[in-house]
């Protein structure tokens, strides 16, 4: 879709390659240590995600962006998004560690994303 991004996320259940299929994105990866990379990315580009590893891809543009992500084993993948592990903490810690407002913390509690690719 123009004009949206794949949720940062990673994944604990093994390496993936991501092979992008059409369109102009630009991704973000944090490696081992921490230290971010950032690249835009196009068709045809076959970029490596190690296991663990945090990452994201944003649309930048004009056409459908589509790419493919190919894991190297056979068990589902375990995704973990930021909005996940907010879910797992509560509306409390939600508010503690953004100060957000009460409203505002309670409503990610009730209503988590339904898709991992968020138009905007």
């Amino acid at each position: 879709l123009p004009i949206s991004i794949r949720i940062p996320h990673w994944y604990t259940s093994g390496n993936v390659l991501l092979y992008i299929a059409n369109g102009l994105g630009y991704m973000t990866m944090m490696d081992d240590d921490g230290h971010p990379y950032r690249v835009t990315v196009s068709r045809g580009d076959l970029i490596s995600v190690p296991e663990g590893n945090f990452h994201g891809l944003l649309n930048i543009g004009s056409e459908d962006f589509r790419f493919y992500e190919i894991f190297n084993n056979a068990k589902a993948p375990n995704e973990i998004t930021l909005m996940n592990g907010a879910k797992n903490m509560g509306s409390d810690v939600i508010r503690g560690t953004t100060s957000i407002s009460k409203e505002a913390s309670e409503k990610i509690m009730k209503n988590p994303p339904i898709s991992y690719i968020e138009r905007f």
